[in-house]
């Protein structure tokens, strides 16, 4: 899927807004079918929502291990 591993999905309205693409603040390369390459990454909004922390986990050798990273939460 274009995009996997590197975008984030937000919206505005606790859902009912329109939804923009915007780029993650950690970008997973060679995703695949398995449970540790950025399978469901952990996003937490900053208490003003400009701001997004996202803990994503890929693989290191033979071990999955976790990542994290900050940027905008906005366009």
């Amino acid at each position: 899927m274009a995009g996997s591993g590197g975008t984030l999905m937000a919206t505005t309205g606790h859902g009912d807004g329109q939804w923009v693409e915007l780029a993650a603040p950690l970008k997973v390369t060679n995703v695949y079918d398995n449970y540790c390459p950025n399978y469901s990454s952990a996003l937490l909004p900053s208490a003003d929502g400009a701001r997004v922390l996202m803990i994503a986990t890929a693989y290191v050798g033979q071990v999955c291990a976790a990542f994290y990273g900050s940027g905008a939460a906005r366009p």
